[in-house]
């Protein structure tokens, strides 16, 4: 009677190799720098945003598990809480974390948002979009009467929908021009 091999164990973080694991909180790392590094008050809401949202959508679409946008949205959300708590402070969490996981949840139902620069800009756009819904939440909690709050959030809300496109679809260029065939 002969015995079958047992295949080797590979260890995974929630459907995510180890290396997949350590690529995505690098990205989660990067996305905090850049927070740090584009301090810059142009008072326009979100413009921050296309530079750390370049690399929340590279990393979704180098590592095409579903899982990854939730490990560096994650990683990046603890980084700010740590390293620059802002105004908002632990909220601040969920401004990196919402981006992640709805950018996963986007390219996990519909996979073809990957295959053109239009599809993966309007995903990175819904992305970045969700990022309103904490300072929707923040507003509440300081109790500011909901009309004038919404008021208020509807240019955020657009700018975040200009600035998640424009930061998807550049992503996608440098993506598919300089990473994807140096990956592989």
């Amino acid at each position: 009677m002969t015995e079958k091999p047992l295949k080797p164990v590979i260890n995974t973080f929630w459907g995510v190799s180890l290396q997949e694991s350590l690529i995505a909180t690098l990205f989660g790392t990067l996305m905090a720098l850049t927070k740090f590094i584009t301090r810059t008050h142009l008072h326009i809401p979100g413009h921050t945003a296309i530079f750390w949202m370049l690399f929340l959508v590279i990393c979704c679409l180098w590592i095409k598990k579903g899982r990854a946008g939730t490990i560096a949205g994650s990683v990046a959300g603890f980084l700010v809480i740590i390293l620059f708590p802002g105004n908002d402070g632990l909220l601040n969490f969920f401004k990196y974390f919402f981006p992640g996981i709805v950018l996963d949840v986007l390219f996990l139902i519909f996979p073809s948002l990957r295959n053109r620069w239009v599809w993966t800009g309007i995903a990175a756009m819904i992305s970045l979009s969700s990022k309103v819904l904490v300072d929707l939440i923040t507003g509440l909690i300081a109790k500011i009467p909901f009309g004038v709050l919404v008021w208020g959030l509807r240019l955020s809300f657009l700018n975040h929908a200009l600035f998640g496109f424009l930061s998807g679809s550049i992503s996608y260029w440098l993506f598919t021009r300089y990473l994807k065939n140096k990956i592989r």
